[in-house]
């Protein structure tokens, strides 16, 4: 891959049958950026990557690539390539002929081809596997080849479908780092799709968050974290989700104003003994995760979901217990009721 290369989307379409899967996305990955889409199952993230790589027709809009529409083009003459959620590896040749094989159906000279795969091998960490077939390697090394298999195509756009899913949660946490230092080392521009938060805010340089087949949002990590643009893109990210609460609950209290809903993480919620500052709540139940506990808060009189606070699980209330729950300084968010949008200014 070359740093020269960006992908552009504008007002893209795409479906089955009768329904639009996407609608109407406008997304730009500038040059050598490694972009993470987030959304939830059925949004539409493989059918984007689908459409890029030019195996599913756009019904309208344009995608181009180094600035040039390849929209029409087939996917042979698009420079992309593509880590399938599956590998889709080719059981009956050996790691080595299955990373060449996208250079000998395009005519690339067979010791170039062999030269280059040793290249693309001992940066992806597939060396010692090349004498092996895919029957023979576990899923981490699968995943390893099907992204060698990738790259030694010296693609303009690189497409990762939800490469880490079928990874146990150490060996996904060991492949992020793989992936990011690799993208360090060569550069390039990487569209990669997952469902998983932490995988796509602790990959992507920007994350474009994809709900109902529109590009909801697109920011750097932290800018989507600390200011998501509505109400659905806030509970969306983080879990638990975010409390949101109306303009009249006791924890808003007099900076409360009609018309709009308060949202507050759970790590944003202070909590104290009973003879401190805040609202009196009872806790009724704390999920031990490790290091932290969510308790899960009733505030005397109200109805609705229960409050969600994090709490180091060490010190945690009991069940049962009365405490007081303050919000952290600039912890809210602050959105339109009617519409989710958020509201300009709020922190």
């Amino acid at each position: 891959m070359t740093r020269a290369d960006g992908l552009q989307l504008v007002e893209v379409r795409a479906g089955y049958g009768e329904a639009d899967v996407l609608t109407d996305v406008t997304l730009t990955v500038p040059a050598g950026v490694y972009l993470t889409v987030l959304g939830p199952s059925g949004t539409g993230k493989t059918t984007l990557l689908r459409v890029v790589a030019g195996l599913e027709p756009a019904r309208g809009g344009t995608v181009s690539i180094g600035g040039r529409p390849v929209t029409d083009l087939r996917p042979g003459r698009r420079s992309v390539a593509m880590v399938f959620q599956s590998y889709a590896l080719f059981p009956h040749l050996s790691v080595a002929d299955n990373i060449t094989f996208g250079l000998t159906v395009t005519d690339v000279p067979k010791a170039r081809a062999r030269q280059r795969a040793r290249e693309i091998a001992e940066l992806t960490g597939c060396t010692a596997l090349l004498g092996r077939r895919p029957a023979q390697l576990s899923g981490g090394e699968r995943q390893r080849v099907a992204l060698a298999r990738a790259l030694v195509r010296e693609p303009a756009v690189l497409l990762l479908d939800e490469p880490l899913s079928n990874l146990d949660a150490e060996l996904r946490a060991q492949t992020r780092d793989e992936l990011r230092t690799l993208h360090e080392r060569i550069g390039g521009t990487v569209v990669h799709v997952t469902h998983d938060q932490g995988e796509a805010l602790s990959l992507g340089d920007r994350v474009a968050v994809l709900l109902d087949g529109r590009v909801a949002q697109t920011g750097t990590p932290d800018e989507l974290w600390r200011r998501p643009a509505n109400r659905a893109i806030a509970r969306f990210l983080g879990s638990p989700a975010m409390n949101l609460l109306p303009s009249d609950h006791p924890l808003v209290g007099i900076d409360g104003t009609a018309g709009r809903e308060y949202g507050i993480r759970p790590e944003d919620l202070l909590i104290g003994s009973a003879h401190d500052r805040g609202v009196l709540a009872i806790v009724y139940r704390a999920e031990v995760t490790g290091a932290d506990a969510y308790l899960h808060l009733r505030v005397d009189g109200v109805a609705g979901p229960p409050l969600i606070a994090r709490h180091p699980s060490a010190t945690r209330p009991a069940a049962g217990e009365q405490v007081r729950v303050c919000p952290a300084p600039a912890g809210w968010h602050v959105f339109e009721a009617a519409t989710g949008a958020r509201v300009n200014g709020a922190e």
